[in-house]
């Protein structure tokens, strides 16, 4: 359940768009062999250059990898801080704080032909915001945002 609702989140940080086909060799010629852990990670990494500067640079496990990549809430600090350094580079956070200038790009993108929806997104990303502003931690920032986004867009059902 809380799968789909994370999913749901990253619709609303606009990061859809960031999420293009799978790496996977789906084309293969070749029998399908029994997947090993990494292999399943390989095979769920979006071709998303700022996803795969963000692993660099935080240096996750291959756990706390996947689980970025299967768009779950993380539970590891560096798990919340692989989400942080990738909203900051969507723009969502911007040193460290939350960005309404970039929550509202991102809103605007999310929904273009549903003035409706696009509104419960800004509202959504205004009060997450503000919730999350609270946090003086960049990766505990991007964990509370996450976690209120979809809560909330759970309740609007977007």
């Amino acid at each position: 359940m809380e799968h789909w609702k994370w999913r749901l989140a990253l619709l609303i940080f606009g990061m859809v768009t960031c999420v293009p086909q799978l790496e996977g060799a789906q084309k293969s010629k070749q029998p399908s062999k029994a997947k090993t852990k990494e292999s399943q990670v390989v095979a769920a990494r979006p071709k998303d250059a700022r996803a795969a500067a963000c692993v660099t640079q935080i240096g996750p496990d291959e756990e706390e990898e996947a689980s970025f990549y299967r768009k779950e809430i993380p539970e590891t600090d560096k798990g919340k801080c692989l989400l942080a350094c990738y909203l900051e580079s969507k723009g969502v956070l911007s040193g460290g704080k939350f960005s309404s200038s970039g929550a509202a790009k991102i809103a605007a993108r999310a929904y273009p032909n549903n003035a409706a929806k696009t509104g419960n997104v800004k509202h959504i990303l205004s009060h997450c915001g503000t919730i999350a502003a609270r946090e003086t931690e960049q990766c505990q920032l991007a964990y509370r945002l996450a976690e209120c986004t979809t809560t909330l867009a759970d309740k609007f059902k977007l």
